[in-house]
């Protein structure tokens, strides 16, 4: 099943779209939300890459210590490309 980003708006394989995540970027994986009647149920949670492991990203996901999360092929629901700074662009440019 191929996943649509939100920066391109076009549709990767699960493998490229995990190699398409940089350091800082925003990712949105679903995690378990507990049983329902119709089996496991499942939420969107939104973290911050900070850290490639062997075949996943280590996802900060907020709170006061960090909570870790781990976005691999499985769970990403989108992806956010982090936003580059003015002064990084200008300074290439000359």
């Amino acid at each position: 099943m191929a996943l649509k980003t939100k920066l391109h708006n076009d549709f990767l394989p699960p493998e490229q779209l995990v190699d398409s995540i940089r350091n800082g970027d925003r990712v949105t994986i679903q995690i378990p939300n507990g049983i329902g009647r119709h089996g496991q149920e499942w939420k969107e949670a939104t973290g911050r890459a900070v850290m490639r492991g062997p075949v996943d990203w280590v996802l900060n996901m907020g709170g006061p210590h960090g909570t870790p999360g781990v976005a691999c092929a499985q769970n990403i629901v989108s992806i956010r490309k982090r936003k580059e700074k003015i002064s990084n662009v200008e300074e290439s440019k000359t």
